[in-house]
């Protein structure tokens, strides 16, 4: 009875030791700007700024570089996306309106990208809404979309939002690929 007892709480830590995610190490810089919030200023240049409880805001740079009379010149174009759920949708306490701002530098006028809402349950995840996103609009620098609407039950108090395999569409530079984005809304 032990032993089997015993290897059942063995198997169990293997099992929650395999489940978590390993990060790279990576340089990151620690500052605190105007409206006194952390950011984090990665070394390739990325700026993830928590702009509420649940909200970011990821900041990418793109470098470009122009070769004349052997003297380079870099100019960055930076491009963020903001993710937000809007409760009580049609006066339905449970369903979500998933809509976004992208603020950019310089004008963008396409995002692609993956976007999955789930609970935050490692064991059992469960999923309430994935979509692949795909928008074209007229060039602009801000940009107000709307993904799609989730419902999700109300004894959920927590969820993550993942945005994976992200790009935006410079006009100056054409497709741009951004970090993966995952943050943890609370609703209900």
């Amino acid at each position: 009875m032990k032993k089997g007892f015993f290897s059942f709480v063995l198997s169990l830590i293997l099992i929650l030791s395999l489940s978590f995610s390993s990060y790279a190490s990576t340089n990151t810089e620690n500052v605190i700007d105007d409206n006194s919030s952390i950011v984090q200023i990665y070394e390739e240049g990325m700026e993830i700024t928590e702009l509420e409880e649940g909200i970011f805001e990821v900041k990418f740079p793109l470098i470009k570089t122009e070769k004349s009379e052997d003297i380079v010149n870099q100019s960055v174009a930076v491009g963020s996306i903001t993710f937000t759920l809007y409760g009580y949708t049609n006066n339905i306490q449970n369903l979500y309106n998933v809509v976004y701002v992208i603020r950019a530098s310089e004008p963008v006028n396409g995002i692609m990208g993956n976007l999955t809402i789930t609970n935050t349950s490692i064991l059992f995840p469960t999923t309430y809404f994935q979509q692949s996103i795909n928008r074209s609009f007229p060039a602009t620098t801000l940009y107000y979309g709307d993904a799609g609407n989730v419902v999700i039950p109300y004894e959920v108090k927590q969820v993550r939002l993942n945005f994976r395999n992200s790009r935006m569409y410079f006009l100056s530079y054409g497709w741009t690929s951004g970090i993966n984005l995952s943050s943890l809304h609370n609703v209900n």
